[in-house]
């Protein structure tokens, strides 16, 4: 889900410091610190900033806001060990 939604931002060619932009690079980091083996303090850490910077600064009726979403409960399930 979260490889998809990057192909997908980034086959949209997001305007540099737009909200797509910000959110593929918080999608980038999220992607990074579950590659390299997080504690779950590093995933907690992760996914609450996804999900500060999409409750903060995403339309909540956009399908990305719910893509994102549905991100973060899944992040919030997983158990890095």
């Amino acid at each position: 889900m979260l490889d998809d939604l990057i192909v997908d931002l980034k086959a949209r060619a997001p305007t540099r410091e737009g909200v797509e932009w910000y959110l593929l690079n918080n999608l980038l980091e999220l992607r990074k610190v579950v590659a390299n083996d997080p504690s779950m303090l590093d995933l907690e850490n992760a996914t609450r900033v996804l999900n500060r910077f999409a409750v903060d600064s995403m339309d909540w009726g956009d399908p990305l806001f719910k893509a994102v979403t549905a991100i973060t409960k899944q992040a919030e399930r997983a158990d890095p060990n």
